[in-house]
């Protein structure tokens, strides 16, 4: 059914001149907490198909694997309300899919969206707690529900998951919000400081569209989660620290990289998006990252303002015209596959988001969304080493 729909959608809309621009993405299924979530609920009469299976179903049609640009993905869990996507594992399985059965009744060698040389992009998610930390498991568990666990699942996304968009279920709606209320960013009274927002904001400011990923790797401290990416001269790193302690983490720097200094934005509990100035010594930098905390820092063009560069003069399009889903676009790729906990990331794919500021730039940048100036199978390769190092002491 799903790919006779697909199929018949896609001949539809080739009909007409003025429609035939449009891209389908599929099958936007929910990520669901486990194995079976990606493959199957139930059996028998009670048989519900998920998203991996979807994939295989495409991979046997031409016409069906035609017609689609690209894949999406709902970041919520088994129920449909709650939020998932901080999980690693899932992302993995999303991406590339599993070659053992990961569980009982589930078959092996089964491919993610990875294999098809599109781009993939999570487009709806909520179900966090307006408060920076909130755990599931009730006082005192790793906050997993909170604004802070925004920045874990945007991070989780973009490398171990290879998302080239991420898009939340509401910006607000505009009234107050209570603790109850889950499925915005922000409400009528704390606009731009709402917890939700800032989490998702050292994000959504700095990783413009056309940016690329480069590979981030991390030494000495698993709790450090960190990616890299380039828009012309503008380098963006973040950082997030899963620990409760706070780490000093060692910067180095690309090779060949001229900055004095680093402009950071840095957000924990109780001290949201805080701006300061990290110095550059012979390419390295310290950088203090407040335990379950998030550092954005910048160098180059964008860093002096707002990390809003203007589009690279030679990626193209990047993306601006297709929303990224076509062919061209300049966009490359380090080469290889991410690995969790920044631990040499190393993937294909842009991000940006654009969001600064108020309300009214946030919304434009939600619909702008994380536009992808180049996807996996078709965009070359970077010709210069772009790496960044971080090593984290925590204390």
């Amino acid at each position: 059914m799903y790919l006779s729909a697909l199929e018949a959608a896609r001949a539809e809309l080739d009909r007409y001149p003025d429609l035939a621009g449009i891209r389908i993405l599929g099958p936007e299924d929910l990520m669901g907490g486990d194995a079976y979530g990606l493959w199957q609920y139930g059996a028998g009469s009670t048989e519900m198909d998920k998203n991996l299976q979807y994939l295989a179903a495409v991979e046997r049609s031409a016409d069906a694997g035609t017609a689609l640009a690209g894949f999406a993905i709902h970041g919520y869990g088994k129920d449909g309300v709650s939020s998932a996507g901080a999980s690693s594992q899932l992302w993995d399985w999303w991406a590339n899919g599993w070659k053992a059965s990961p569980a009982p009744g589930l078959p092996s060698g089964v491919a993610g969206f990875s294999s098809f040389g599109k781009p993939s992009w999570m487009t709806e998610t909520s179900g966090e707690s307006p408060a920076w930390l909130a755990s599931s498991q009730g006082s005192g568990g790793f906050p997993d529900e909170g604004a802070f666990s925004i920045a874990i699942k945007i991070q989780q996304a973009l490398t171990t998951g290879q998302e080239s968009g991420w898009l939340y279920w509401q910006l607000t709606d505009g009234k107050p919000s209570s603790d109850a209320d889950k499925e915005t960013l922000t409400d009528a009274t704390q606009l731009a400081n709402a917890p939700k927002l800032v989490a998702a904001k050292h994000f959504f400011r700095y990783v413009r569209p056309g940016a690329q990923r480069v590979a981030a790797s991390v030494t000495g401290g698993a709790s450090l989660l960190a990616s890299a990416f380039e828009l012309g001269s503008t380098l963006t790193v973040l950082l997030v620290n899963e620990d409760a302690s706070l780490a000093s983490v060692k910067l180095v720097l690309p090779s060949g990289s001229q900055s004095a200094s680093l402009s950071a934005v840095t957000s924990s509990d109780g001290s949201l998006w805080q701006p300061s100035a990290i110095p550059v010594t012979s390419g390295e930098a310290t950088v203090p990252v407040p335990g379950y905390g998030v550092v954005t820092l910048t160098s180059g063009a964008g860093a002096s303002d707002g990390g809003l560069p203007a589009p690279d003069a030679g990626s193209s399009d990047a993306g601006a015209t297709d929303g990224g889903l076509g062919d061209g676009g300049g966009a490359g790729s380090t080469g290889g596959a991410p690995v969790d906990g920044g631990a040499g990331l190393k993937a294909t794919g842009g991000c940006g988001c654009g969001q600064s500021g108020g309300l009214t730039d946030a919304a434009l940048g939600l619909l702008l969304a994380l536009w992808l100036a180049g996807r996996s199978a078709h965009s070359a390769s970077k010709s210069r080493n772009s790496r960044c190092w971080a090593k984290p002491s925590f204390r």
